[in-house]
């Protein structure tokens, strides 16, 4: 058996991140709460586990808060009876089905999150460092504020 395994490739990047994404909805829809970081980690675990992947701590850090962001702005669709059979399969089968509906919407929200931006340059929100504009944080504003002329 061959226990090697290889570091993350940028298709493996959007695939663990489509992963950890449906994953926070799934536990959404059981839960009806966000899960807890320790969730990610072992949901992350598990993929890179099953595909002979490793990725550090810090990666798999970032993929997390890009996936939760991700799964907030479709937290609407677990309402959706199209969504939910989708969840409902993910969590049956303990793969994503390339073909769902879901899976295909997030696929695209992850290739988009990815496209130009290797994890490793995310700021710690996923989003490129804009110097030039304010980045919020609830609640307080991190950055320059433009002075009234």
């Amino acid at each position: 058996m061959n226990d090697v395994s290889h570091p993350l490739s940028p298709q493996d990047r959007i695939e663990l991140l489509c992963w950890l994404t449906c994953g926070i909805l799934g536990a959404f829809y059981l839960n009806e709460t966000w899960p807890t970081p320790d969730f990610h980690v072992q949901a992350a675990h598990k993929w890179l586990d099953r595909h002979s992947r490793h990725a550090d701590w810090l990666a798999i850090s970032k993929l997390a808060v890009v996936a939760r962001e991700i799964a907030e702005r479709h937290a609407g669709f677990v309402s959706a009876e199209w969504a939910r059979d989708a969840v409902e399969e993910i969590l049956d089968t303990d793969d994503l089905n390339h073909q769902a509906r879901l899976v295909v919407k997030i696929i695209h929200d992850c290739q988009l999150a990815l496209a130009d931006n290797p994890v490793t340059s995310f700021s710690f929100f996923g989003r490129r460092r804009n110097r030039n504009a304010n980045r919020t944080i609830p609640g307080i504003i991190v950055g320059r504020r433009r002075r009234a002329s």
